[in-house]
């Protein structure tokens, strides 16, 4: 898809191609940014080459999507989408499973469809009742709106900014997470580490702030229900070709504005067996405050370089100098 740059707005049943078509940074991109202002270029959309440079995980990218089209979108969507791969027959050699993959990938490709494992047909299948029936759980699912994408311009640099929240609920956003837990820990360890490694606290905090514009937006009138061409509706297209909202869309956007306490909530799934784990951030932890202080160094990285000509490349940062021993990364990953 054509890359393009929407206006500040709140935009309901966008897909996922158009959100990801903009260039305006995500929680994504700031976390590369944080890394590395080059890494960031590399694989974003002002690179000719970015998708050279993908995530090379794409079989874990496929199931974590898998899981969100099934949980989010409900089952019609789910199925219009995937299939299950045959299974394979008993005591079956490796050149025997390849086969059958790559015969069913063939398959599902032209049926506009995308094939699934058994064991990551089964684990969706498992998760469809496990999350909903889990006290702490049972109605994460149920309510709100799914899939909400979010454009906004950073107050203090103008650099334009999105978020896309799974769930959104007056009381909270949620997000659902799937998770590799290689070395059988607890899963709640393993969650903890995952939102270490993978900061997640980033995510959280601007996808707060994201929220935070709703009030600004409503008063602009930015707020959009997105369809498919020719489907039917009740509503006018405005001049962008976007249609104005459902009523009971913008209650639960001035819902969201009324209520001032809210939370932002992980829910990871195992991929490894049947088990889920769930924690919550509030607008006032401490690890959200350490986490804007990280996205406005990665705002003024980002302000820094950005007035690059397109398909320039970002230079590194980093200097030559001496290794010592305080500088080493602690705890997991260092020897102190």
């Amino acid at each position: 898809m054509k890359p393009i740059l929407h206006a500040p707005g709140i935009f309901f049943g966008m897909t996922a191609d158009e959100y990801h078509a903009d260039p305006s940074l995500g929680s994504t991109g700031i976390r590369a940014l944080i890394k590395s202002p080059r890494k960031y270029w590399l694989r974003s959309l002002r690179n000719p080459a970015h998708l050279r440079y993908e995530e090379a995980d794409k079989d874990s990218t496929k199931v974590g999507t898998a899981v969100h089209v099934a949980l989010l979108d409900g089952a019609n969507a789910f199925a219009s989408q995937y299939v299950r791969r045959p299974d394979d027959q008993p005591n079956a050699t490796s050149a025997q499973k390849s086969a059958i993959t790559r015969a069913a990938n063939i398959a599902a490709d032209a049926a506009g469809k995308i094939s699934l494992h058994g064991d990551e047909w089964g684990l969706i299948e498992d998760l469809s009742w496990l999350i909903p029936s889990h006290p702490e759980l049972a109605d994460v699912l149920i309510g709100g709106e799914h899939e909400v994408s979010v454009f906004w311009e950073d107050r203090n640099t103008a650099v334009p900014c999105k978020c896309r929240f799974d769930i959104l609920k007056p009381r909270g956003i949620g997000d659902l997470k799937t998770i590799e837990n290689q070395f059988d820990m607890r899963l709640e360890t393993a969650c903890k580490l995952h939102i270490k490694r993978f900061r997640y606290d980033i995510q959280a905090e601007h996808y707060m702030e994201g929220r935070s514009q709703f009030p600004l937006l409503l008063k602009a009138g930015q707020v959009f229900e997105c369809t498919p061409p020719g489907s039917p509706s009740a509503y006018v297209r405005d001049e962008k070709g976007y249609l104005t909202t459902a009523q009971s869309k913008l209650d639960l956007i001035k819902e969201c504005i009324r209520t001032k306490e809210y939370f932002f909530q992980l829910v990871f799934a195992s991929k490894s067996m049947p088990e889920v784990w769930g924690c919550y951030l509030g607008r006032k932890n401490p690890i959200l405050r350490r986490a804007r202080e990280h996205i406005d160094g990665a705002f003024e990285t980002y302000v820094k370089f950005a007035d690059s000509a397109v398909g320039k490349e970002w230079p590194e940062t980093w200097k030559l100098s001496e290794l010592m021993d305080e500088e080493m990364p602690g705890g997991e990953f260092g020897w102190s």
